[in-house]
């Protein structure tokens, strides 16, 4: 009688195997960096666009929920963020020489924007005051990025 042969017993020819050898250090060197520590702190830009689009977020909560934006950041307390400490711990700007955001409301509700993704609704204060060049800002629809010079008063 015949041997019968066993269910997903493979035999691969001595070129295939080569070729399959030779990509495991290549899988070994794509995985193993994600293996190892890693260093989790991000740059100070990049931790001050996460709050900034945290704080947009909540607002475009508020604005959802109370069909117009908030006029003072504050009026996120305590429906979209617990307590004024949490308020001011995601107001308080990590970049050197910046102090907190300054929050300006848009003009009409979301749905009537034109073009959220072109409206400023909060910006960086410097330390000093004074106008900034290539500060960061967040936008009605929820992003964030470099912006060109503003003036924290504008």
């Amino acid at each position: 009688m015949p041997e019968q042969p066993r269910p997903f017993n493979v035999r691969f020819s001595w070129p295939l195997r080569i070729m399959m050898w030779s990509m495991v250090p290549l899988l070994l060197f794509l995985l193993l960096p994600s293996l190892g520590p890693q260093d989790h702190r991000f740059s100070p830009e990049m931790q001050s666009m996460s709050k900034m689009r945290q704080i947009v977020v909540m607002a475009i909560a508020y604005e959802l929920d109370h069909g117009r934006w908030p006029d003072t950041i504050d009026e996120l307390v305590p429906d979209y963020f617990p307590d004024q400490a949490a308020l001011q711990e995601a107001m308080a700007n990590p970049r050197e020489g910046f102090t907190t955001y300054h929050w300006e409301a848009p003009p009409a509700p979301f749905d009537e924007l034109e073009n959220p993704s072109e409206v400023v609704v909060l910006r960086e204060v410097c330390a000093h005051g004074g106008t900034v060049r290539d500060g960061l800002a967040a936008f009605a629809d929820g992003h964030a990025s470099i912006s060109d010079g503003w003036h924290p008063d504008h």
